[in-house]
């Protein structure tokens, strides 16, 4: 699947694919508002270039789709990105251990790194028209001020906030409960995140403690989220998020994985009634869960490499003819998502038995098995163009290990039991921290003298946290044990919030609150 503007195209290379350092790299489809600045890719040589040259690394986190920082082709802002930084652009959903390592908080982003890795400042999602003011600005700190950049820069990094907090359901309710929008459903008062894993959380809660509140926040945002604007009417599907609180202004893009956390939810729902919890309305959770599965199954799938995608978004281009929508599929391929929707379609099949869309997600377990994950169990986040990309991350690992588990308990197969058990093993052995008693969210950087530490990260982005994940495939296998050490070890330095629900969702699994 690709681009639907008339006739198919392809993405270009992302830029940290480039030839070489100092290739002009070639223009994303999605990104024709970027001028030609030189790219480099990310690896040792742009640090070593920069440390000879004695600039900053500009580090550009910029995703097909989004809107650039760089608006207008301007000579003057590519000469100074070009001879006043090491320029390198990444694509954040290609390379999450980047994200995860500089947690920007989104992007399109500017990072202005010295030469062993460390930040020195960052601009997040700025205006165009400013992105030469702040460059200058960072060119003449580094130039008249760099001791002091230096002095502050240690300085962060030396500053480590005791870990004071326990993540615990009751905190991560109150602290939905507070956000709750009251009037629209949801939660917060600006840009409105649809945030299925906090309303999955909430019904558990409610399952658990029969606070009835919990459930009303659930029902008091699921139907304006199903309902026009924020479901294609034309496509069918959910789109990501609303600029407003009301849900009157979507955002024209669309996530696989927010579609398999509404399937899932929906299915939670169907599933309380089926329980004998207000039986009226099973049939339209059904309902409603089969056509986004249906959604998946026709606008998600690559029927010709048996996979699932990840994402839609509008592009720029000429107008489309009658019929024709101006939406691009990311061609990628993502371990997350496919193992994600792995585990949701295999639920929904047996649910609302649907045998087709359990041949889909065999499919995609066996493409993660041969193309996505090594004979020793490491798997790679993504495929694009026959490159693969991050090896080693902990959702990853995770994800897959229990979507081959889920098919291996409903088919039989040996094969996935075992790459169930491989990408697990994988995971204890490179990953496992004994002295915090977690597992670190990515392996070290393969580039030599980078500062990189590992990282436990335990805040859900629309996928679950790796540590969450990890104990609950070991509740999954039956080893209570190693779930229940994974859950009493997490100390935040904040006060936890809905970002840590899949977090307390297993401790709910668990039997804990």
């Amino acid at each position: 699947m690709g681009l639907h503007c008339g006739q198919p195209a392809s993405e270009s290379p992302p830029s940290e694919q480039a030839a070489a350092p100092g290739a002009v790299a070639a223009a994303p489809v999605l990104r024709c508002d970027d001028p030609d600045i030189q790219w480099r890719r990310w690896d040792e040589g742009v640090f070593q270039d920069a440390a000879r040259r004695q600039v900053p690394v500009l580090l550009y986190l910029a995703a097909p789709g989004g809107d650039g920082l760089f608006a207008a082709s301007d000579p003057a802002v590519r000469s100074l990105v070009e001879e006043r930084f090491a320029p390198v652009q990444v694509n954040p959903y290609r390379r999450p251990d980047i994200v995860a390592h500089y947690d920007p908080g989104g992007w399109p982003a500017l990072l202005v790194l010295q030469a062993d890795g460390r930040v020195a400042a960052q601009a997040v999602d700025i205006p165009p028209r400013n992105v030469r003011l702040f460059l200058l600005r960072m060119v003449a700190h580094h130039r008249d001020r760099r001791e002091v950049v230096m002095a502050k820069v240690d300085g962060a990094e030396a500053a480590h906030p005791s870990a004071a907090f326990e993540i615990g359901a009751a905190a991560v309710y109150a602290s939905a409960s507070a956000a709750f929008d009251s009037v629209y459903g949801g939660f917060g008062q600006g840009v409105k995140f649809v945030e299925p894993l906090v309303l999955r959380f909430l019904l558990q809660y409610y399952r658990e403690t029969g606070d009835a509140w919990a459930r009303s926040m659930v029902r008091r945002s699921i139907e304006p989220i199903l309902s026009a604007p924020m479901r294609d009417e034309a496509a069918d599907g959910v789109w990501s998020y609303s600029h407003t609180p009301d849900w009157r202004t979507p955002r024209f893009a669309k996530s696989a994985a927010v579609q398999a956390g509404l399937i899932e939810l929906l299915m939670d729902l169907r599933q309380l009634h089926v329980d004998g919890d207000e039986r009226k309305g099973d049939r339209s959770y059904a309902r409603e869960a089969g056509r986004l599965l249906e959604y998946v199954n026709r606008e998600l799938f690559d029927d010709d490499r048996g996979v699932f995608l990840a994402r839609r978004v509008p592009i720029r281009c000429p107008a489309p003819g009658p019929g024709e929508v101006a939406q691009w599929t990311d061609p990628a391929v993502y371990a997350d998502v496919n193992a994600l929707l792995v585990i949701t379609v295999i639920r929904a099949a047996v649910q609302l038995s649907d045998e087709a869309a359990a041949r889909r997600a065999t499919s995609a377990a066996d493409f993660l098995l041969d193309k996505l994950m090594t004979s020793e169990g490491e798997v790679y986040h993504c495929l694009h163009e026959g490159r693969r990309y991050a090896p080693g991350m902990l959702v990853d690992q995770m994800l897959v290990a229990t979507a081959l588990r889920a098919l291996y308990e409903r088919d039989g197969d040996q094969r996935y039991l075992a790459g169930s058990e491989r990408a697990l093993a994988w995971a204890e052995s490179r990953l496992y921290d004994r002295d915090s008693g977690l597992f670190a969210a990515t392996p070290p950087t393969a580039i030599e003298g980078l500062s990189w530490p590992r990282q436990v990260r335990h805040r859900d982005t629309d996928l679950p946290s790796g540590n969450s994940l990890a104990a609950d495939l070991y509740m999954m296998k039956g080893d209570r044990q190693r779930a229940g050490q994974l859950l009493a070890r997490l100390r935040l330095s904040t006060p936890p919030g809905r970002r840590h629900a899949s977090y307390a969702s297993s401790l709910l699994r668990f039997g804990e609150r």
